[in-house]
């Protein structure tokens, strides 16, 4: 019996260590990183000025678990924009450039162009701990093409694609995945790289004799059965059998989503299989 009782002590123990968030002297959790609740918000486009979008931040404990935080831990949030001619946060009947002691905010767009969200929780006792969001807000200008793009993919040996010159237009994401696919945070306007690598996958695996998504025989036949995105298309998934993916712009690591970057003419465009 006390054996049993020893044991049902420790798995006590290691669940209460492991799986809770522990508490600073001054009342509030101490989290390691706070996060986004809706993982679709780390990027966030719209269509011109006036669209709102309402953000969660949740804490997030040393097991990756989300934590709400309480009216308490509320007062140590601040949230920041840092471009306020682009989005900012909406008060009352007021829009503000920062905003404190909510964890949900609704956001606004004001104008065009991009801008980074931060949100950070800065306790008495803790390190302040910070997530962002990029918010990119198109206006009426369009851009069908660029040209001399660069596109390459590669995972564990296996080069899916290596093209160059190539001219990208500027297409639906719902013409390979279909209507019920949510494109929310892929640029409407512009070729972006995940346009650009979409196109230089199908070019390279199955073009159908064609050199242009605008060829009568052109369909995205091997991409739609063999890539999978997530987050509303901010996110390459799956290539093949390869999952998990990072993009690099220009030999540089992506800081935003290459579904929210705009292209320009010579660009380069590398996408490798995540190292996690």
């Amino acid at each position: 019996m006390k054996k049993r009782l020893s044991m049902l002590l420790v798995a006590f123990m290691l669940v209460a260590v492991l799986g809770v968030p522990s508490f600073a002297d001054d009342g509030c959790t101490t989290y390691p990183y706070i996060t986004l609740a809706d993982s679709n918000h780390f990027t966030i486009v719209k269509q011109g000025t006036g669209a709102t979008e309402i953000v969660q931040a949740v804490g997030l404990d040393s097991s990756y678990i989300k934590h709400g935080f309480t009216n308490e831990e509320e007062a140590y949030l601040k949230w920041t924009t840092s471009d306020s001619s682009v989005v900012k946060f909406v008060k009352g009947r007021k829009t503000v450039s920062l905003l404190e002691g909510e964890s949900q905010v609704t956001l606004k767009t004001v104008g065009t162009g991009s801008a980074v969200i931060t949100v950070t929780y800065d306790t008495p006792d803790d390190n302040p701990v910070s997530v962002t969001s990029y918010v990119v807000v198109e206006g009426t200008s369009y851009t069908g093409d660029v040209t001399n793009i660069s596109v390459k993919a590669q995972a564990n040996g296996t080069t899916y694609c290596d093209q160059t010159g190539l001219t990208v237009e500027e297409f639906s994401l719902e013409t390979i995945f279909g209507s019920s696919f949510d494109d929310s945070d892929v640029l409407q306007n512009s070729p972006s790289g995940i346009h650009a690598l979409l196109f230089a996958l199908e070019l390279e695996k199955d073009p159908d004799g064609c050199t242009s998504i605008s060829d009568s025989n052109w369909d995205w036949d091997w991409v739609s059965a063999n890539v999978e995105l997530d987050s509303q298309g901010s996110y390459l998934l799956k290539i093949g059998n390869d999952y998990y993916w990072e993009y690099y712009l220009n030999n540089q690591y992506g800081e935003h989503a290459s579904s929210a970057v705009q292209l320009d003419d010579y660009d380069s465009v590398r996408f490798e299989k995540s190292s996690w």
